[in-house]
């Protein structure tokens, strides 16, 4: 690992911190909310990383949260990579501590992999193999190829918008197909799935592809 010079440590804030604009974590408002919920009860714990130029490499998530929840400060220890960096907390109580090791846990596993900057990485020859197996990568994948397809059906404005979920004995399908085809020819996506004794036959208009 590449030395640099020492410099002295210091106390900057957070918002000059720069969020990495290849992070490939997403924060769901569930995980937000823990994240801010647990700085408000047990304070800041757990230190972020950046590099020479106050990018965050590490911790965005917290960074974003932190002013939220009352902290703008950041105090920057200079590090090498050969020795470990322990923040300590005093006068925590039992149950605090408890409390600090449970959120600590929590949010990092409410965050998610953003499949789109996972595919990126993919495309450009990245090498992922030590992140993922290949049936993790390809999962990940496949849910870029999902939140496309969702972007796709977005609607703007859905409250003029009619959803209809039908489902019919398959006696009873000659019945109303005609009226759920009619009314499958006005809208703007729609899909019909027959369940039979073999499987499911489905067929649609306006399915992506």
């Amino acid at each position: 690992m590449a030395k640099s010079e020492p410099r002295p440590d210091r106390l900057i804030d957070v918002a000059a911190l720069k969020p990495d604009t290849s992070n490939r974590r997403l924060h769901p408002t569930r995980n937000q909310t823990l994240l801010v919920e647990s700085l408000q009860t047990v304070g800041a714990a757990r230190s972020i990383v950046i590099d020479e130029n106050d990018v965050i490499i590490a911790g965005n998530g917290v960074a974003e949260k932190a002013p939220e929840a009352g902290i703008t400060k950041v105090q920057v220890i200079e590090a090498d990579g050969d020795t470990l960096v322990a923040v300590r907390r005093r006068n925590l109580t039992p149950d605090q501590k408890r409390l600090l090791a449970m959120y600590d846990n929590r949010t990092a596993e409410l965050a998610e992999w953003k499949p789109d900057q996972i595919a990126a990485d993919h495309q450009a020859g990245l090498n992922l193999v030590p992140f993922f197996t290949d049936k993790e990568l390809t999962s990940l994948l496949d849910a870029k190829e999902l939140t496309e397809t969702r972007k796709r059906l977005e609607v703007a404005k859905p409250y003029e918008v009619a959803w209809v979920i039908i489902a019919l004995p398959l006696s009873e399908w000659p019945k109303h197909a005609a009226a759920v085809e009619a009314i499958q020819a006005a809208a703007s996506f729609s899909s019909i799935a027959v369940r039979e004794k073999g499987g499911v036959n489905s067929k649609g208009r306006g399915d992506p592809t």
